[in-house]
């Protein structure tokens, strides 16, 4: 026996189209001077050229800085890595030689501290700052 259910609802045309909502658009006119930002652009130690965006940079000591790809290709070459390793960036100055386990999970086989701590601290207070003062 095949009855109907005559309770239930009927869907409407149209399904359940939500109207979107309405778009604010001030109508203060702000006049807003954006500073510049200056962003210093050292030469890498390693390969020689300039470093276009601080904030991909390394600290190498001092004032002197590298790219992150260089970085990472010297510690390749350095620690001999082979696929299926890869290096990685690990952060606060440490990079990792990493690769996968049978199970598919990530494993260091070995962390190397590039940067060292103090070093580290002033380049990213040094970018804070630069930050702060736009």
């Amino acid at each position: 026996m095949n009855k109907k259910n005559n309770n239930r609802k009927r869907k409407k045309k149209g399904g359940n189209k939500k109207p979107l909502a309405p778009v604010f658009t001030p109508s203060i006119d702000l006049d807003v001077e954006v500073p510049k930002v200056v962003e210093p652009n050292p030469v890498c130690k390693i390969c020689g050229k300039k470093i276009e965006f601080i904030t991909q940079a390394v600290s190498e000591g001092e004032g002197e800085y590298s790219h992150l790809d260089c970085v990472l290709e010297k510690i390749r070459k350095e620690e001999n890595v082979q696929p299926p390793q890869v290096v990685s960036y690990v952060g606060r100055g440490v990079f990792a030689v990493v690769s996968k386990n049978a199970e598919g999970h990530i494993v260091f086989d070995k962390k190397i501290q590039y940067e060292k701590p103090e070093t580290f601290q002033k380049f990213k207070a040094s970018i804070e700052g630069n930050l702060n003062e736009m």
